[in-house]
Parts: C-alpha cells; sequence; structure tokens
C-alpha cells in the first residue's frame, strides 16, 4: 500500500521561513515569519504554535512562497500584508500610502493632551473639529475621532489614491459620517472653509537616523 507523503507543518513552514529570511539578511525574520504566517493563516501569532502540528494545503504554502518572495525583494510586511496597526486601529495600507509610523503616535497623545486642556469635559468636546494637512492613510484623524466621539476631521490630501485608503479604513472603522475627505495641496482645497480647533500634520520626513545612509 503506498502512503500518501506527510505534508509539511505549521511549526516547520515558520522555521524554514525564519532560516530563509535570515540567511537573506533580512531583520527580525522570526518575528516577519510569524507575522506573515499568522496573516495567511487568519489567526494571532501565539496561534502559531498552538496549531504547531497542522499541515499546510499546497496553496498556502504557495502563497506563503510568494509573501517570502516580496519581502526579500523589500517590500515591507505591511504592504505585503495589507495591514498596519496604529494606536489600536487596524489599518489597511498599500503603495498608495505611508506606513504609519509608531512614533506617530506621540503626535495622536500630544493633541488628545492638548484637547483635554483646552476642553470643559466631554461635552465641550461636542463639535471639535479639526483639519488634517497630508492625511494619507488617515491614521492619525482616524485615532483622535476614534477616541473624541463628538468630534469632527477634515482631511486633506494631494494623492486620490491615499484619500481612497483614507475613506476605507473610515468606513471600516464606522468613522466615515465624522471624517471629510477634499482632494489638494494641504490648505489649497479649503480655503474659506471657515474656522478649525485645531491644526494637526505629518508630512513625510526624513528622520536624523536615516539622513547618513542617504545617497
Amino acid at each position: 500500500m503506498v502512503h500518501p507523503p506527510r505534508r509539511i507543518t505549521v511549526l516547520e513552514v515558520l522555521r524554514l521561513s525564519t532560516g530563509y529570511l535570515e540567511e537573506k539578511g533580512i531583520e527580525s525574520p522570526r518575528l516577519t515569519a510569524e507575522i506573515l504566517l499568522a496573516h495567511l493563516l487568519d489567526c494571532q501569532r501565539i496561534d502559531i504554535y498552538l496549531w504547531f502540528d497542522r499541515p499546510m494545503e499546497e496553496h498556502e504554502l504557495a502563497t506563503m512562497r510568494r509573501y517570502l518572495r516580496c519581502r526579500t525583494d523589500g517590500i515591507p510586511v505591511d504592504y505585503i500584508i495589507r495591514k498596519a496597526e496604529f494606536y489600536g486601529l487596524s489599518l489597511l495600507v498599500d503603495p498608495r500610502v505611508m506606513i504609519p509610523r509608531p512614533e506617530t503616535e506621540v503626535l495622536v497623545e500630544k493633541v488628545l493632551g492638548l484637547v483635554e486642556e483646552c476642553t470643559d469635559g466631554p461635552n465641550g468636546r461636542e463639535g471639535f473639529l479639526f483639519l488634517d494637512l497630508g492625511t494619507g492613510s488617515g491614521a492619525i484623524s482616524l485615532a483622535i475621532l476614534n477616541q473624541l466621539p463628538g468630534s469632527h476631521a477634515v482631511a486633506t490630501d494631494i494623492s486620490l489614491g491615499a484619500l481612497r485608503v483614507a475613506c476605507a479604513n473610515a468606513l471600516a472603522l464606522e468613522l466615515s459620517y465624522r471624517f471629510r475627505p477634499i482632494l489638494g495641496d494641504l490648505y489649497q482645497p479649503i480655503r474659506g472653509h471657515g474656522r478649525f480647533d485645531l491644526i494637526v500634520s505629518n508630512p513625510p520626513y526624513v528622520s536624523d537616523g536615516e539622513i547618513d545612509s542617504l545617497p
């Protein structure tokens, strides 16, 4: 009697993927492999270890190979899985937008602190209107809206593709009714709009640690 070949398991795929990424010089190879594999299996990273002996299907292996090729070609993990975590929110990201940086959460904290100082309790924040210049994925606006239920945002971006991503995120988070996207460069499309309680912006920048490595 001929037995079918043994299928490779989840844990074996994790081990082989980690080794491959390490060999290719990818930073944090184990973490990267865990994130990609968890996304593929639609589970949390911890579940990988609970499902360690689950056999992988051939189509799953093919997808994992594609993920690994993308990563070794220099594509960021967040673009591969089309998702980024920011201030407790899960956001759609793709090459139309910049990936939100973790340090940008400090800006959100500062805004929330200013609102706390300048308003008189939750009732004073009702109708709070702010402007987000260069919104990109909408990360900053949506994080603030999520924390301030009575607030509203006007968000501009020069890229139609970026605004489409931001709108998709607002819709997915059920915040679209308080998020108004406007196509245009910085202040240009909102001239004559009226007053805002606050203006926020976090345009693309090069960090101090990256300057020396630029050509």
